[in-house]
């Protein structure tokens, strides 16, 4: 008589989810030993940022230049930038888009990537990478 492969397949899939998700049996806060011990944390999780496409409308923009003062002459000296990047769970909302210098810009665009690759090799949660953002100036990306 045959058996049922339902139950062992739904064994295999939570087994897999629990490994996954570093739940399992194993675990390392528990104190116990496992096949992964020796690899940094960072090998062992990837995470996923949930990720927003880019739109800023054209009045979102004239409406955040009119804001800073910037003449339209000059708008091609600055950039509409997320205060909270898009990597790192930010929305497009106006509450969360300000005017940069170019240069400025640039910088900030190097924590970004920074912050997101530390939050996707779970070396820092996004929630700390979104708080660090505030700051961003006083990130240090050197290590």
């Amino acid at each position: 008589m045959k058996k049922p492969l339902l139950p062992l397949a739904v064994l295999c899939v939570s087994a897999c989810l629990a490994f996954a998700s570093g739940h399992g049996s194993h675990s390392h806060a528990s104190g116990s030993s496992s096949h992964h011990a020796h690899r940094p944390a960072h090998a062992r999780s990837k995470v996923s940022v949930p990720h927003t496409r880019r739109h800023v409308t054209y009045q979102e923009k004239k409406t955040l230049f009119d804001r800073a003062g910037i003449p339209k002459s000059q708008w091609h000296n600055y950039i509409v930038d997320h205060r909270v990047p898009l990597e790192l769970g930010g929305s497009n909302d106006l509450s969360n888009l300000q005017i940069m210098d170019k240069a400025s810009a640039h910088r900030k665009d190097r924590v970004e990537n920074y912050l997101a690759a530390r939050v996707r090799h779970g070396e820092i949660s996004l929630p700390q990478a979104q708080s660090q953002m505030l700051n961003w100036e006083s990130v240090d990306t050197t290590h």
